[in-house]
């Protein structure tokens, strides 16, 4: 967290915005900050689109189990009317649409309250290449980008967050029963094996690698990565 505690103290911020999907990611960068910052520097906001109902009851989960407020601001009618204005007919836009939109207004948040955007983009989803270009990659911080899916687990037992959070399938909710695993084909627990100089089955690795390759354009965060994350670079 040192770099990000002085990119704050540099910025002369008041304040870090932060969206809260009701995702683990998400409640444990929110967490980390908290423990770092303390809750009168952080907002929170809870953006969803079209999005699946449980995420609503986890977020109160997180806000309560936290004890931060978290506000809900609903963008759904907004995403809708942007689909329609732009014409976008490709299915695949309007579900990258969406995270896209939530960057947009937690900019303008963070404009609006002098205050830095705080990346949820873990080390796994960021070597895979698997978000969002211009959506939810983007931030002024990046409490999780040097961290495996693993370790957000393990620091999410150690910080006792709820059970519900910590069992909950991995989705970034672009669309209904969309799963990261399922999507990507590969499962978080192979893909850290792999990052961590261990051996995965053939075809996993093969996956890993295409994702890694197909997506290298988006691989712009260097300097934000610690050479002792001990985690595969290439």
């Amino acid at each position: 967290m040192n770099i990000i505690k002085k990119t704050f103290n540099d910025s002369k911020k008041d304040y870090f915005v932060i969206g809260i999907s009701g995702g683990i990611d998400s409640a444990v960068a929110l967490k980390m900050l908290i423990n770092c910052f303390g809750k009168q520097k952080i907002k929170a906001y809870y953006l969803p689109i079209e999005s699946n109902p449980i995420n609503k009851k986890d977020v109160s989960l997180i806000s309560k189990n936290l004890d931060i407020k978290i506000e809900c601001i609903d963008l759904t009618k907004l995403f809708k009317k942007t689909v329609k204005t732009f014409k976008i007919h490709n299915t695949h836009n309007c579900y990258n649409l969406k995270p896209k939109l939530r960057f947009i207004y937690l900019s303008s948040l963070a404009f609006e309250n002098n205050a830095l955007i705080v990346s949820c983009l873990n080390y796994d989803e960021y070597y895979l290449g698997y978000f969002t270009k211009n959506g939810d990659s983007l931030g002024d911080v990046y409490p999780l980008l040097n961290f495996s899916k693993s370790e957000i687990y393990e620091l999410a037992r150690e910080f006792k967050l709820p059970a519900e959070i910590i069992n909950k399938t991995p989705s970034a909710d672009l669309y209904c029963g969309q799963t990261d695993e399922a999507e990507l084909g590969i499962n978080y627990h192979d893909l850290d094996n792999y990052l961590q100089y261990q051996k995965v089955p053939s075809n996993v690795e093969q996956k890993i690698k295409t994702w890694h390759k197909i997506n290298s354009h988006k691989h712009t965060l260097q300097k934000f990565i610690i050479p002792q994350n001990n985690l595969r670079k290439n």
